[in-house]
């Protein structure tokens, strides 16, 4: 607190005064304001500037398993290449795996729930928090003006049952517990009168709250999500061709959904069977591609 009062002395009160009599115009310099406006001038700087480049790459296929070349900036080096390849035999050099574990997400506090409200229905953080505070009233959900996304211990039977009463599943609700993270008031959810109410006779603002709270409590008490990353790396005419699949071991709380919002398609795809380092691929087509690189975001 010391450092930060001094910095702000220094930095702030005497950088904002030294700009302001320099440029004859109020100009606010700030310890964390002035390096984070650096940030996004030098990214924006960056956008602006941009200029697009050409680049191509050679995709391989033998029907099942599709490997593509790193960036070739000549197209007649891509040309080359892609003639070379057509109809010759590649090797699976390489099957590198990698296993990975994503948990489930926390319960809403007030704000992951303002934010998805507005992610999901374009609502503001006020229409969220009015939306919130009548279905409190109403005895739906718990105290929505909350910090915290855990529960405490002696709630953990009560949370059991509604997810019970929710997705008809008794599951181990464990990951949602935490009596250090729980101040005043604990994660929003809904109550037992509002996981059984008749949501029709709700508002559609409501209903979609209600839903939204709903399902993070479903969701949140799942088994965490295991996959399998795979890098696979294809030889062929002394050039290294790779493609990424994902294997799926445990869907876990992604087996729960978003239920009202639109799918997003899954790029994600698992690595053909019957596939090994070694493997042979005895005819492999060639294509080039074309493509253009990309600013920023």
């Amino acid at each position: 607190a010391v450092c930060r009062a001094q910095a702000d002395w220094l930095i702030g009160m005497n950088g904002t005064r030294a700009y302001t009599t320099c440029y004859f115009k109020r100009l606010v310099v700030g310890r964390v304001q002035t390096p984070t406006l650096a940030m996004l001038a030098e990214r924006q700087d960056k956008i602006e500037h941009f200029q697009k480049e050409a680049f191509y790459k050679v995709a391989l296929t033998d029907g099942r398993l599709t490997v593509v070349s790193e960036n070739i900036a000549n197209e007649e080096a891509a040309d080359l290449l892609a003639s070379l390849c057509m109809d010759s035999e590649a090797v699976i050099t390489q099957i590198k795996r990698e296993q990975k574990k994503a948990f489930p997400p926390k319960l809403y506090d007030l704000t992951s729930l303002q934010r998805e409200a507005n992610r999901y229905f374009g609502y503001t953080a006020k229409k969220t928090l009015d939306m919130l505070q009548e279905l409190y009233e109403e005895k739906l959900v718990t105290y929505p003006r909350t910090d915290s996304q855990f529960v405490t211990e002696d709630m953990r039977k009560t949370v059991e049952s509604l997810v019970l009463a929710l997705d008809g599943q008794t599951v181990d609700v464990s990951c949602v517990i935490n009596n250090s993270k729980v101040t005043d008031h604990h994660a929003i959810l809904p109550t037992m009168q509002g996981a059984k109410c008749n949501k029709e006779k709700l508002s559609e603002s409501k209903q979609k709250i209600l839903s939204l709270v709903i399902w993070k409590l479903v969701q949140a008490v799942q088994q965490p999500f295991i996959y399998e990353d795979v890098l696979v790396t294809v030889c062929c005419q002394g050039q290294n061709f790779t493609a990424k699949y994902k294997n799926i071991l445990q869907p876990g709380y992604t087996a729960k959904p978003v239920p009202f919002a639109e799918p997003e398609k899954d790029k994600d795809v698992p690595l053909p069977k019957k596939l090994e380092q070694g493997t042979v691929l005895p005819v492999v087509r060639a294509e080039k591609k074309h493509g253009f690189t990309s600013p920023p975001k």
